[in-house]
């Protein structure tokens, strides 16, 4: 790693890419002692996780809610919440809009979206209990495996099998 010189000093790593992804591995590279720098080409930091104003007086989220939640860890290693972070869910995750008017609309709550789901099959609705259920099950063991530290593809050792 060669190191950089700008008007703010020496950095030891240059991350190209302002996202949340980008600005997570600057805080982390410089929590354990690097200087990092951080290039953007946009005039707002923030990637897929900022908010705009799509139309006077509306705004959401560009792409954050494709990505699936900030790890709880990362949150509290920033201290985002002292910073005024606040993570809101919608109460409505999905709306399939049919051509004759009528709407499937699915709650984020799993009870309430199952309930919205027998009213067009209750065999479909019991279903998206089990299939919720499962998913949660899912979700978990995934969510741990983002937090393990991935094998050294050169030098692998027995563990990492």
């Amino acid at each position: 790693m060669s190191k950089q010189e700008t008007t703010a000093g020496t950095r030891d790593v240059i991350i190209v890419g302002g996202g949340h992804n980008g600005l997570v591995t600057a805080f982390y590279l410089a929590k354990a002692g690097f200087k990092p720098l951080v290039l953007e080409r946009r005039a707002q930091v923030g990637g897929a996780a900022i908010t705009e104003e799509f139309h006077p007086g509306f705004r959401c989220s560009t792409l954050s809610h494709n990505l699936g939640p900030l790890r709880a860890d990362v949150a509290r290693d920033m201290q985002l919440e002292r910073l005024g972070l606040k993570i809101t869910g919608p109460e409505i995750s999905t709306v399939s809009l049919l051509p004759d008017g009528r709407a499937l609309v699915l709650h984020s709550d799993v009870n309430k979206a199952s309930q919205e789901i027998a009213q067009w099959s209750q065999k479909d609705a019991a279903g998206y209990l089990e299939f919720a259920n499962a998913l949660g099950k899912i979700s978990k063991v995934i969510a741990e495996a983002f937090t393990l530290v991935p094998p050294d593809i050169d030098n692998p050792s027995s563990g990492d099998l």
